[in-house]
């Protein structure tokens, strides 16, 4: 595990962002495992400006979305199609077959593996250690399924609805095990309120009741933080910085 730890949440995102323009350039027929939430949207915009400079291109690249709510349409605006497409998709050349999003129609693992599996997967960090939406108490051979969100998760996705607004507390999630298949995951966290967590990811013990914790068994993945998210890490963890 590489820790890169940054100033601030904006160098953070650079940080972030510029692992994935240098993967795009290395391997332009990627497939990449996108999340969504508030952790990307900065990352998304750095992708966007890099293909505006001609710096990357996503004609031939494929992506495959870590989750998508249950309960809404998919041209919905809360929607993670839609969120998608607003803040990445739109903006550049991706072919729009090229998309996929785990639903209750298709084998999601199976169109993966016929795909020849991602090549680098960026995930967030919930505050109670869930990737994607596996949600504490996940089993770590857990594949793409429907899931029950936690009270914890369903506080901390509220302030993307409106007053009133119908939020939905089911979702479709790739599994631990298919994340953990990927074969390059980059984690990026920022923010005071992922100190605790974050602490837990990297110094803690392996337990399904903080999915993340699997991530450290993982041969490939780099987390990258800001100072405020890494201040509860031991002295005797390897800072590499940006």
């Amino acid at each position: 595990m590489k820790l890169h730890i940054c100033d601030n949440k904006s160098s953070a995102e650079k940080a972030c962002a510029e692992i994935f323009i240098k993967h795009l350039q290395s391997n332009p027929k990627a497939n990449l495992g996108l999340a969504t939430g508030g952790t990307p949207v900065i990352v998304y915009n750095f992708l966007v400006k890099a293909f505006h400079f001609s710096q990357i291109s996503f004609r031939h690249i494929k992506t495959f979305n870590l989750d998508e709510y249950l309960g809404i349409h998919a041209l919905h605006a809360q929607s993670y199609r839609s969120f998608m497409k607003k803040h990445l998709f739109d903006h550049v050349d991706i072919l729009p077959l090229n998309c996929f999003f785990p639903c209750e129609e298709i084998n999601y693992d199976e169109a993966i593996e016929v795909n020849a599996g991602i090549d680098i997967q960026l995930l967030g960090l919930g505050t109670n250690g869930h990737i994607a939406f596996n949600e504490p108490g996940s089993s770590f051979d857990s594949t793409t399924r429907k899931v029950k969100l936690s009270n914890q998760t369903l506080r901390d996705n509220k302030r993307f609805f409106q007053a009133g607004e119908f939020q939905p507390d089911t979702a479709i999630s790739m599994g631990i095990k298919s994340i953990i298949n990927a074969k390059e995951i980059i984690m990026l966290v920022t923010g005071e309120h992922k100190a605790k967590a974050l602490q837990q990811l990297v110094e803690g013990q392996i337990t399904e009741n903080f999915p993340a914790s699997i991530l450290q068994a993982h041969s490939n993945i780099t987390i990258v933080a800001d100072l405020n998210a890494a201040s509860l890490l031991s002295e005797t963890a390897e800072l590499i910085g940006c």
